[in-house]
This record gives C-alpha cells, structure tokens and sequence, in this order.
C-alpha cells in the first residue's frame, strides 16, 4: 500500500507556484553494505523541487518543511542531483560534495554546491555557475521558446544533458559549460524533450521522452566509436518506440505526451499526459563497432 509520509509546502507560498519537478540525491556510495541491515539502503533524507515561481526548494524529509529557497530565472522545470568523489570529481575542480543542476524555461541552467553533515544531509547550497544553454534557430526571444525541460548529470563523465522545448537534446561538458554544446541529437520535431532517464551505466545510455509520445533511448559513443549503419558521432539513437497516440488537438483530447520516465537496467517506465503508464524495453548500449576513418 502508498500512504503519504509529509505533505510539503513553504510557509510563504506565492499564487502561482506549482512544483514542476522534483529530485532525490543518489545512494552513498556505501548504500546497501556493511552499513545498512539487510543490506537495504538508507532512505534519503532530503530532496529537491523546482517550482513556477522560479525558486528551487531543499526541502527536509523528516520535518517536512522547506530549508533552504534557490531563486531562479525563470518557471524551474528540471532538476538533477548528483554526488562527486574523489577523484571523480575532477570536472568539477576536485571538489567532493553534492551538486544540483537546475533548469528553467526561459533556457538557463544554475549549478549548486553543497558540502555534506553526517554524510548525508547537506549543509547549505551555493551558486556556483550560471549559463544559458545554447538556443536552436527559431526559438523566440528571451529563450522561452526553447526552455530546458529536463536534465542528467554525470559529473564522473564530465557531462550535462539537457533535453529543450525545441524538441532537441544537447550534451555539454559539465568542466566547460559556456562552451557550446559538443553533441546534439533531435529527440522530436513535433514537442518538447520533457523527461530523459539514465539507464544501465550512468553517463553513458538514457531514455528520453518528448511531447510527441515517442520515447528514444540514445548512446553516447566513446571516442572513434559509431554504431552499425550510422555515421560517426558522439551521440547515436539505438531505438525509438511509439508510446503515446496521435489525437487531434482540435478536438480538445490530451496527446499522450511523455511527461516522465524512470528506468530500470533493461526498461522503462513512461507517464503519460493521457493517465496511462507504459513499460518498454530499452536496448543494451555497448552495441557500437569500431569506427575506423
């Protein structure tokens, strides 16, 4: 059975301020050891949420209540957590602790540090960076033509995606994020990229979701690497599925636009503006040859 553990809302809380996303931090690298009964890992005790009002919320899972506020540029529709080690942090100037990547509509993204109490609950976010993510040709003024609707973050490949309302979906360099994107693929012509889900290895396969119903799982190709049939790049579509349906705007019906997706090593879970939950089957990555020029 689901029952509800907190309600959360901020004290001061704005008309208009609906949470448009929310992210939990990864296991400890510890997780289900030695440390934990059972082996099953500690249940996180803090999350994150991005809201309309343009603020990022850390929010306490035991008391419920809001610790810290994130402004923002704009309506925040993406969020990604992610814990960087030594020496795995070294994108990130070798500094360990948790980073929070954020996302608005209005096509900026705000890198967020924080150290570590008790191994677990941060201490207190701060900005690190902000940048405006590259614009597509087309998109209207002021970038909101073209928000970032979601987000990944690996800081151990040195790498940030970010899935665009134009429908496209750029890689960066988490080490360089006011360079250009190194790596473009078109999730949709037709919709949003809305959701994108690691799955497998993390930084190197996800499942993205776009408002058109279709999912996509795409690699990122090592170096000299390229899929059978397919040019050499860093970024390559091993699949796409048709999962939500066509229906006619005109008649007033919801789309089946992929909102969400949550992945498993060999699937994935996708929410539907139509109320529908669909599994699919995700391709294995690692299916690339040598490319030889």
């Amino acid at each position: 059975h689901l029952y509800a553990l907190h309600t959360m809302r901020p004290r001061a809380r704005p008309v208009e301020d609906e949470a448009m996303c929310v992210a939990l931090p990864p296991e400890p690298p510890d997780a289900g050891g030695d440390n934990n009964a059972g082996g099953r890992a500690a249940d996180p005790v803090w999350a994150a949420s991005g809201s309309q009002g343009g603020a990022v919320r850390v929010w306490s899972l035991q008391s419920g209540s809001a610790v810290q506020s994130l402004p923002h540029s704009h309506w925040v529709m993406a969020l990604a957590i992610e814990r960087a080690l030594p020496p795995l942090s070294g994108a990130l100037g070798g500094r360990e602790g948790v980073y929070l990547l954020s996302g608005s509509f209005d096509g900026r993204c705000t890198l967020w540090r924080s150290d570590l109490e008790d191994d677990r609950s941060p201490t207190g976010f701060a900005k690190l960076h902000s940048f405006a993510v590259a614009t597509v040709p087309g998109a209207s003024s002021g970038g909101e033509g073209d928000g970032v609707l979601s987000l990944l973050l690996s800081a151990s490949r040195d790498l940030v995606v970010a899935g665009r309302n134009s429908g496209a979906i750029h890689l960066y360099a988490l080490s360089k994020l006011d360079a250009a994107p190194f790596a473009t693929g078109v999730q949709s012509t037709d919709g949003g990229a809305c959701a994108l889900s690691w799955y497998g290895d993390a930084g190197r396969a996800f499942l993205a979701g776009s408002e058109d119903g279709v999912c996509k799982s795409w690699e990122l190709a090592e170096p000299g690497t390229r899929r059978r049939n397919q040019p050499p790049g860093a970024l390559v579509c091993l699949g796409v599925a048709q999962v939500g349906e066509e229906v006619g705007e005109e008649k007033g019906e919801e789309k089946g636009e992929v909102l969400a997706i949550a992945c498993t090593a060999a699937s994935g879970i996708c929410g539907l503006a139509d109320g529908r939950v669909v599994e699919v089957a995700v391709p294995q990555h690692g299916s690339v040859r040598q490319y030889t020029p």
